[in-house]
């Protein structure tokens, strides 16, 4: 179940219910062994967009629980809600721009993995490379 409205929560969630929003990750092996040995990872953060979708900012994860069979765990924050000051950070060092929103690091994250990703999915993808840049 993903909560609607209020304070986001840590809930566990199918990956397939889950788009991503690169066109690539690194470090799946070694998040993977690390993930198996039990060590925390923390929740992916996950948002719910206006058209009801859901698309991570943690992509590493979400692809490794998908691997492994597993659920993810994850923080849904509704688009509009008011992103965290570090996740903001993390945003303004990577590209140069400060997101206000959860949903503006969603859309920031996906303008930026090339013309043909954010045109084929502007909402986040349903599939994701491993080690391609």
């Amino acid at each position: 179940m993903v909560p609607r409205g209020g304070e986001a929560e840590v809930v566990h969630l199918s990956p397939s219910l889950i788009r991503f929003s690169q066109r690539s990750v690194s470090g799946v092996a070694e998040l993977t062994e690390f993930m198996r040995a039990g060590s925390a990872v923390g929740a992916a953060d996950v948002v719910r967009l206006t058209d009801g979708s859901l698309v991570t900012l943690d992509n590493t994860r979400v692809l490794v629980a998908s691997q492994q069979g597993w659920n993810v765990t994850a923080v849904v924050h509704d688009a509009g809600d008011t992103i965290s000051p570090s996740r903001a950070q993390a945003f303004l060092e990577q590209y140069g721009t400060r997101p206000s929103s959860w949903g503006e690091a969603v859309r920031l994250r996906i303008r930026n993995q090339g013309a043909l990703f954010r045109n084929t999915y502007p909402n986040g993808s349903p599939y994701i490379g491993v080690g391609v840049k």
